[in-house]
């Protein structure tokens, strides 16, 4: 379908490595209402259906307009539609007039409920439309279809982007999380820091857990690859905002993949929920806040085996022992491991093909199952480990969705393969 009006709905597939945008449009149709109040008996002098007109013959009920002797309502006009994005239920002001209840508004031919006219506005509810489309939108009265902004063909040219409902869905995840280096064997200048990562899905299942670590909690896998695709709306931002209290951080768009919102070396606070401040930049997105857009990043959680923390990396066994301190109070625990081979000729620790990713239950203790392919003694891992918090009941405005992006903690570590 093509591009109307140089509006667009973007969206993004979100697999490793992936980019591919695609994007719809859906043109509306156009609707009438012809309208006479039988309630009203008809005025002297109209000619009604039994073909007498005498003075004060106001007894029939169903008329015939006659233009010599009628006032025909005044075309109305409209300007624009407030808020002009929202999903099936939300409620929208039609700007323009005059208008005379009755009047009829349809998207894309669907027609809205009308939950109050005045001369200037009428107000409706959004009726269910099925999937992101830029709907047209008309407004029809006595005197028959309103006319608005051209469109090329001199109709009516206003337009409401319509989002997917994501009651009880996904509809933002990502991380904002701190990295806590541990362990005094790391090489100088190697420094704890923070790093923001932000997307808005189309309303999924999938949460962040799920997408990038393992298919369900307490569960771990080789090389994870999700058997679920994102769809990833691309807002055409150049950046955006997050913020906790005075604190604000800026995570520009990535150049490759625009749909990201990512920065690295931020001095992001534990115990802070952090904030999406109003998005600017592209008149064709929303312009939404978000409180309490992630949920609150932990303070620090304590690996007690293996304790990563001392003067030398610690050695496990290809089944790895986890152990940590409560109070027990995350969402989840989510673990990275890579492993590595210390390559001689390059003086350098190498990374292998093996990456285990673990989800795990926030309860204190896990096994990693061995699922390397080739574990040898003196192997290097490193190792992510992190307790996470979501938001709770945080409402995406303009689809009726949640926010899952996740508050994380993490501790960063090596080992010895024994």
């Amino acid at each position: 379908m093509g591009v109307r009006d140089g509006t667009r709905v973007k969206r993004s597939v979100l697999a490793r490595g992936s980019g591919l945008l695609a994007w719809m449009t859906i043109a509306g149709c156009n609707s009438s209402l012809s309208y006479y109040d039988k309630a009203v008996p008809p005025p002297d002098g109209i000619v009604t259906t039994d073909g007498s007109s005498p003075v004060g013959d106001d007894d029939d009920t169903t008329p015939i307009l006659d233009s010599a002797s009628t006032t025909i309502p005044e075309t109305a006009t409209v300007e624009s539609v407030d808020p002009w994005y929202g999903t099936v239920g939300a409620q929208v002001t039609v700007h323009g007039g005059p208008f005379v209840d009755p009047v009829e508004v349809t998207f894309d031919g669907v027609s809205a409920s009308v939950d109050s006219v005045t001369t200037d506005a009428v107000v409706v509810t959004v009726p269910d439309l099925g999937d992101d489309v830029i709907a047209t939108l008309e407004v029809a009265t006595a005197a028959g279809p309103a006319t608005g902004p051209a469109t090329g063909s001199g109709g009516q040219g206003l337009t409401f982007q319509y989002y997917l409902d994501g009651t009880d869905q996904i509809g933002a995840f990502g991380t904002i999380e701190w990295n806590e280096i541990r362990g005094s064997y790391w090489a100088s200048g190697t420094v704890s820091s923070g790093d923001a990562e932000v997307m808005f899905p189309v309303p999924t299942e999938t949460s962040w857990p799920e997408l990038l670590y393992a298919p369900q909690i307490d569960s771990c896998e080789e090389n994870y690859v999700p058997a679920n695709t994102a769809y990833i709306y691309d807002p055409g931002l150049p950046s955006i905002d997050v913020s906790a209290g005075s604190t604000v951080h800026t995570l520009p768009s990535d150049a490759d993949r625009p749909f990201i919102f990512f920065q690295s070396g931020l001095p992001v606070s534990t115990g802070s929920a952090y904030d999406l401040e109003a998005t600017t930049g592209n008149p064709e997105w929303p312009g939404i806040s978000i409180s309490h857009l992630s949920g609150r990043i932990p303070d620090r959680v304590v690996l007690t085996d293996p304790d990563i923390s001392g003067a030398t990396p610690p050695y496990v066994d290809p089944n790895v022992a986890l152990s940590w301190n409560g109070p027990y109070d995350g969402d989840g625990i989510l673990v990275l491991m890579d492993r590595q081979r210390y390559d001689e000729n390059a003086g350098a620790w190498i990374d292998q093909a093996d990456t285990i990713t673990c989800w795990l239950a926030d309860d204190g203790s896990f096994t990693v199952p061995s699922l390397w392919t080739d574990w040898q003694t003196n192997d290097g891992v490193l190792l992510y480990f992190g307790r996470y918090r979501e938001p709770e009941n945080t409402i995406v405005p303009y689809n009726n969705s949640r926010s899952a992006v996740v508050g994380a903690y993490w501790l960063v570590g090596f080992l010895y393969a024994n």
